[in-house]
């Protein structure tokens, strides 16, 4: 007799179900603005080195020194002293652009 006094459960089925599509859907635009930020700071990063160019200077000098200590009897040692003088120079500039005689931006004459 029990089985039939007792009330009847309300559904609550309806709430957890827009609680659920609603977090999913905040996730999905969270992911999309997520994915957007990091596929803008690709570019810029890209963009940002492809401005830069990098010139190199490089010196190289060799010095060369030989002696000959004689004996009594014809060459007894022979010194042979090598110097490398290496200098590097290295400039980086960002975005310069060539302007040639006339005036005109990366003109091809000079």
């Amino acid at each position: 007799m029990e089985a039939i006094n007792r009330p009847i459960p309300t559904p609550d089925h309806d709430t957890t179900v827009v609680v659920v599509v609603f977090v999913s859907l905040g996730c999905v635009m969270f992911l999309a603005f997520l994915a957007f930020v990091i596929c803008f700071m690709i570019k810029k990063k890209c963009k940002k080195n492809s401005d830069k160019s990098e010139i190199v200077r490089v010196d190289e000098h060799y010095k060369m020194n030989e002696a000959i200590v004689e004996g009594p009897h014809g060459p007894e040692a022979v010194v042979l002293s090598v110097e490398d003088d290496v200098h590097i120079e290295d400039l980086v500039k960002k975005g310069e652009k060539k302007v040639g005689k006339d005036g005109v931006v990366g003109s091809s004459r000079s």
